[in-house]
């Protein structure tokens, strides 16, 4: 749950480096790593509560 947890907030912050990353992509990158890097359980979870954000306010 963690781990998820930690990878959308890393990809959704803004860092020095770059901008916050737009959802289609952190989508992508969660998809990708269920079964991998991500529970796919939490992940699942992860997917549905940014269905839920429609306006991308999770990542503010």
């Amino acid at each position: 749950m963690i781990g998820v947890a930690d990878a959308y907030d890393a990809m959704t912050s803004t860092r020095s480096y770059r901008d916050c990353l737009p959802q289609d992509v952190v989508r992508g990158e969660i998809e990708r790593g269920m079964g991998k890097q991500f529970d796919p359980e939490f992940a699942k979870l992860m997917l549905e509560i940014m269905d839920e954000d429609t306006d991308y306010k999770l990542h503010e």
